[in-house]
C-alpha cells in the first residue's frame, strides 16, 4: 500500500463546482471511496447546486471532516466519522475522496477552459479608477458582505489588477505568504489570462500544491517556489505581498499590498493595496542607473529581488526592472529580509523608515504637549511589545524610527524615542463579535492570550476598529499601516502601508551588544511622504468624494477603548461563546490565522455569513 505525501488541506477550496454523482464520467471518482489508502482530500457537493447555493447542511460536517487532513493516510476511516458518511448519503450528497492532483486536473479542465470566463473582461476599466486615485494610487478591497464598498472610488476586486486597460499582460511575478492556486487561476481565467507565464514565490510550506507532473501537464506556464525561512525560534515567515505585472509593450507595473492571494483576504477582511504608475521601457542604449525615481524605488526593488537565491531564477525580472523607467513613482519601497543586519539606511525596514523620515519628514516643533503629533499603528496581529512596559522594544526601537523627522534626526545606536503620543488600532472583542463573521470575525489576526495578560499596559494606548465612513466596520482588518498625524487630525506627516504587524517578527529586534538588527521575516511596504508629492502635509479623509484628500480606511479621530473593552483574543472569544479552544497548531504558529478551514464550522453557522 502506497501512502500519499502528507498535506494541510483547505476544505473551502473544494467547494468550487457542481457535482452530479449520477454522471457516468464521475464513476471512477466515486469508486475511490473503497480505496482509503488514496484518500487525501474530501469534497462535499450537493447535486446540482453551485457553491453560493450551499447552505448550512454542509457546514455541520466541516470540523469533523477536517480531521481527515491529519490522518495517517494508510489507516481505515476512523469510527467517529461513520455517522457522517451515513448522514451524507441519506441527504443525497456524496463525499468525494480523491488525490489533490486528480481533483486539480478535473477542476481546471472542466471549469477554467469554459466559455463563461472572459465575457466581462472589458466592462470595468481600471485605468479610470487609477486616474481618479492619483497621485497616491491607494485602493481598498471590495467586501463581499458590504456590497456598497464595490461602488466606492478607491475600491477594487482582484480582477481589476488584470484589467486590459492597464496593459496587455504578458507575464506575472507574485511574491506572497499564502496563495490559493485555484482561486488565483480562476481570477486570471476571468480575463482569459490563465495560460500566460506566471512565477509564484510563496512562504507556506504546508500548503497543498499539485505535484510537479500535474502542474507541468496542465499549466507548464506556472513556476512555483516555496521560500523557506529558518530561524532559531521558528517565528520567521516569507510574509511579503508584492506583484509585478509585465506587459507586451515591455512596460511593467508594481503592486504592493497587505492581502495574500486568497479569496478570504480579498472578500472578507479589510486590506490596502498600492498600484504603481506604468513603468515604460527605457531606450535600448540606456545605462543601468537610468530611470530611477526620486525616492530610489528602482534600486530598492532590485535590492529586494536579489535576495532570492537559487533555485529561483529571478534574473529575468531583474533585467526587466533594470530596463524600465521608474521616474514617475513617488513612494519609498521598504522591506525586510531574514538576516542579522548592520545599522545602515538600507539594511532593513525599521532603519530605512527611520533614516528616510529623518531626512524628508517635516513636522512643527511642539510648543506644548497639546501640539505633539501622534503616531498611530494599525495592526492585524500583536506580538511581544514589552512585558513591563514600552521601554525595552517599543520606544527604544520602533517608535524611535517612526518619530524621526527633520527636527529629530534618526540615530539607531543612541537613546530612545522622544516623548510622543501613540495609539494602536486593534479590534475589541465587541468589534469582532459584531463583525460579519460573528465570533470568527477576528480570525484573520492574532493576539496570544499569554501576551495579552503579560502586557496589559498596552491597552491604555488602544483604539477600536471603526470604519463607519467607509462602510467597513464589520469586516476586521488584515491590513497594517503606520502614520503620524496632527493634534487636530487633519494633517499627516507620513503614511506607511506594510505587511509588518506590530511585533518583533514583523519589525525585527536589536541584537544586544552587537550593533546589529535581527530580522526574522520577509516583509515589504510602501512609505508615502508629502515632500515627494510636492505637498507640505497629507490631508487624511474617509470621504471618497474628496479627490484631493489622502484616502483613509478607518475613522478619524480614533475611538479609545472604554473601561469595559478588551482587545480581541481567540482564546477569550472561545470562552465567551462556549467553544472548545482551537488545536495547538492553529494558535501557536504566529500569522497562520486558521487557514485551512472555513470560518463556519460544526460549532454553528456564523450570523451573516454568505448574506449579500
Amino acid at each position: 500500500m502506497t501512502n500519499p505525501e502528507p498535506s494541510s488541506i483547505d476544505l473551502t477550496e473544494s467547494l468550487s463546482f457542481p457535482f452530479d454523482s449520477t454522471d457516468p464520467k464521475f464513476a471512477p471518482i466515486v469508486s475511490k471511496l473503497t480505496e482509503p489508502d488514496k484518500i487525501k482530500l474530501i469534497y462535499l457537493f450537493r447535486n446540482g447546486l453551485q457553491m453560493n447555493q450551499l447552505d448550512g447542511l454542509l457546514n455541520d460536517h466541516l470540523e469533523r471532516i477536517q480531521n481527515f487532513a491529519t490522518l495517517d493516510q494508510g489507516k481505515l476511516l476512523p469510527p467517529q466519522l461513520e455517522p457522517v458518511l451515513a448522514e451524507t448519503f441519506d441527504s443525497k450528497r456524496i463525499i468525494v475522496l480523491l488525490n489533490f492532483d486528480e481533483y486539480f486536473k478535473l477542476v481546471s479542465t472542466e471549469i477554467w477552459d469554459s466559455e463563461v470566463y472572459g465575457n466581462e473582461a472589458d466592462i470595468d476599466t481600471m485605468s479610470l479608477k487609477l486616474k481618479d486615485a492619483a497621485p497616491y494610487n491607494i485602493f481598498f478591497n471590495a467586501l463581499k458582505h458590504s456590497p456598497k464598498t464595490k461602488e466606492q472610488l478607491y475600491s477594487i476586486a482582484y480582477t481589476d489588477l488584470l484589467c486590459p486597460s492597464l496593459g496587455k499582460l504578458k507575464e506575472s511575478l507574485h511574491i506572497t505568504y499564502m496563495v490559493k492556486i485555484l482561486w488565483l487561476l480562476s481570477n486570471y481565467a476571468t480575463r482569459k489570462l490563465h495560460k500566460l507565464p506566471m512565477t509564484i514565490l510563496h512562504g507556506y510550506a504546508d500548503f497543498p500544491w499539485p505535484k510537479d507532473t500535474t502542474m507541468q501537464e496542465l499549466y507548464p506556464n506556472i513556476k512555483s517556489h516555496y521560500v523557506p525561512v529558518t530561524t532559531k525560534d521558528g517565528l520567521g515567515n516569507h510574509h511579503s505581498n508584492l506583484s509585478i505585472f509585465f506587459y507586451k509593450d515591455e512596460s511593467l507595473r508594481v503592486v504592493v499590498g497587505t492581502a495574500n492571494l486568497l479569496g478570504a483576504d480579498w472578500d472578507l477582511y479589510n486590506n490596502q493595496v498600492w498600484v504603481s504608475p506604468k513603468c515604460c521601457p527605457l531606450p535600448n542604449d540606456s545605462s543601468k542607473t537610468k530611470g530611477e525615481s526620486p525616492t530610489g524605488f528602482k534600486a530598492s526593488l532590485l535590492h529586494y529581488l536579489k535576495t532570492y537565491k537559487k533555485p529561483i531564477n529571478i534574473q529575468v525580472w531583474l533585467d526587466r526592472v533594470t530596463a524600465c523607467d521608474f521616474t514617475e513613482i513617488k513612494v519609498v519601497l521598504v522591506f525586510n529580509t531574514p538576516s542579522s543586519h548592520h545599522l545602515s539606511p538600507n539594511c532593513c525596514m525599521v532603519h530605512t523608515v527611520g533614516y528616510t523620515l529623518g531626512n524628508h519628514c517635516s513636522i512643527p516643533a511642539p510648543q506644548s504637549e497639546h501640539d505633539c503629533w501622534r503616531i498611530v499603528a494599525q495592526s492585524a496581529s500583536l506580538g511581544l511589545l514589552g512585558i513591563v512596559g514600552p521601554k525595552l522594544w517599543l520606544t527604544s526601537y520602533l517608535l524611535k524610527a517612526l518619530s524621526s523627522n527633520q527636527n529629530n534626526n534618526y540615530n539607531p545606536a543612541e537613546g530612545t524615542a522622544p516623548s510622543v503620543k501613540f495609539n494602536i488600532v486593534f479590534p475589541t472583542m465587541e468589534n469582532c463579535f459584531k463583525g460579519y463573521l460573528g465570533h470568527y470575525s477576528g480570525i484573520c489576526g492574532q493576539y496570544e492570550k499569554c501576551l495579552k495578560e503579560q502586557q496589559r499596559w498596552t491597552e491604555q494606548y488602544m483604539c477600536q476598529w471603526k470604519a463607519e465612513a467607509t462602510l467597513r466596520s464589520r469586516a476586521m482588518p488584515y491590513s497594517k499601516c503606520y502614520f503620524r498625524i496632527s493634534p487636530d487630525w487633519d494633517k499627516m506627516a507620513f503614511y506607511l502601508i506594510t505587511t509588518s504587524n506590530l511585533s518583533g517578527s514583523g519589525w525585527g529586534r536589536p541584537k544586544r551588544d552587537s550593533g546589529r538588527t535581527y530580522i526574522r521575516s520577509y516583509e515589504v511596504g510602501i512609505l508615502f511622504l508629502p515632500k515627494f508629492f510636492k505637498e507640505k502635509y497629507f490631508m487624511p479623509c474617509t470621504n471618497n468624494a474628496n479627490l484631493k484628500a489622502f484616502p483613509m480606511m478607518f475613522d478619524l479621530p480614533l475611538t479609545p477603548y472604554s473601561s469595559e473593552d478588551e482587545p480581541y483574543c481567540w482564546e477569550d472569544m472561545a470562552v465567551k461563546v462556549g467553544l472548545p479552544l482551537p488545536p495547538p497548531k492553529r494558535h501557536e504558529a504566529r500569522e497562520r490565522r486558521g487557514f485551512g478551514r472555513s470560518p463556519r464550522s460544526s460549532y454553528g453557522v456564523v450570523q451573516g455569513w454568505g448574506q449579500e
